[in-house]
């Protein structure tokens, strides 16, 4: 936020250092003799022109990538099991399982989203969880040579990492 703040009043054609530096938060506000240090210097208004043109971009990123975070979470919550998959205490929506995926320790929010956008929320394709384990290269493997075993990477996932939800 700090950061944030200088950039958009070196764009609006601030040039004092102190000012500048004034414009920090939180533990930033400590750091202020440091701060006058580092944006002292040329900062002319090309490059406030530049800097524009740079936060423009990174604020067109951010709305796509929270409309996209939006859609992925609306296809979650349309993605349902068929009643004939459900067990009791199971979850019925996407958002369910996505969330129980989350609780596994090592899997965050994204990778929950991306193996069913790759899996679908029917399992019963995989005779174990292990077979799923393995074929969604969660796992580390094992390299062996000889009498020797090691422990390997897990692999990088599936070929194709694509967002396309499957109802399968």
């Amino acid at each position: 936020m700090s950061g944030r703040a200088m950039f958009d009043a070196l764009v609006a054609g601030e040039r004092n250092p102190r000012f500048l530096a004034d414009l920090a938060k939180g533990s930033l506000v400590n750091k202020k003799p440091t701060l006058i240090e580092a944006l002292t210097g040329r900062f002319g208004d090309h490059h406030g022109r530049l800097l524009r043109i740079l936060l423009g971009t990174v604020d067109h990123l951010t709305e796509q990538i929270r409309d996209l975070d939006r859609l992925i979470g609306q296809t979650l919550e349309e993605i349902t099991r068929p009643p004939a998959d459900l067990v009791a205490g199971t979850a019925r929506t996407g958002q369910e399982l996505a969330e129980r995926l989350d609780a596994i320790p090592g899997v965050g929010p994204m990778t929950a989203q991306i193996n069913l956008a790759e899996i679908g929320v029917d399992m019963s394709r995989f005779p174990t969880p292990e077979h799923l384990v393995s074929w969604a290269k969660l796992c580390p493997r094992t390299i062996q040579s000889g009498a020797k075993n090691t422990a390997g990477p897990a692999g990088w996932g599936l070929p194709t990492r694509t967002l396309i939800f499957r109802s399968a």
